[in-house]
């Protein structure tokens, strides 16, 4: 069934590269909810992490990339610095936007908490992490004084999400929440939190 759906959306992919009608493809191939390849296998990447996930991704230009969502240990922290350190250098420079973290947080955070990355080529370009059951200093949700009695046994903690500037527009964002809420229902917790901050255009 799966080769099958790859078939199909390869064709539908190929059919309107030259149209370039994103309502067209939205009308043919369904976004990022609906998409019955990525979120089949982000559901069997959260029953089983350890065997990593490839999944296809689409743009609105029509471009594909097949992208492989693996668990990461400590051995990925040296490729997780550099990761870190090319996401903070496409960042505006004038906007506080992301503090980046110690090799030794790094560390920590691939001991401790779930960490994920995704891979093109064997090359790092996105990242997310979890925190399930998180400590107290960790626990967001005790800074916002509506949600401060949220019981931290049934939280995860959406702590990190970054993507290489040149692969945004692919819905790996929208992919990370989607594996967050499959991992959530894995791991028995009803509560999932997580913090926003856009970008601002400080060219204008």
């Amino acid at each position: 069934i799966m080769d099958l759906y790859d078939f199909w959306s390869e064709y539908i992919r190929k059919m309107h590269l030259t149209k370039n009608s994103m309502a067209t493809l939205m009308d043919e191939y369904p976004q990022f909810e609906r998409d019955l390849h990525s979120t089949y296998r982000l559901y069997l990447f959260a029953q089983d992490p350890q065997c990593s996930q490839k999944i296809r991704f689409i743009n609105s230009r029509f471009d594909r990339v097949d992208v492989t969502f693996s668990l990461l240990d400590s051995t990925a922290l040296e490729s997780l610095v550099d990761f870190q350190e090319s996401v903070v250098s496409c960042l505006p420079k004038k906007v506080d936007l992301f503090a980046p973290l110690a090799k030794a947080e790094l560390a920590h955070s691939l001991k401790n908490d779930i960490c994920v990355g995704v891979y093109y080529n064997e090359e790092l370009i996105a990242l997310l992490t979890m925190i399930p059951n998180p400590q107290k200093k960790q626990n967001i949700m005790t800074d916002i004084p509506e949600y401060s009695s949220v019981d931290s046994t049934d939280l995860l903690v959406v702590d990190c999400i970054l993507v290489l500037e040149k692969y945004r527009g692919f819905g790996l964002q929208r992919a990370f929440f989607r594996l967050a809420e499959f991992i959530a229902e894995k791991c028995g917790i009803s509560k999932i939190c997580c913090t926003s901050q856009h970008i601002l255009d400080t060219q204008k």
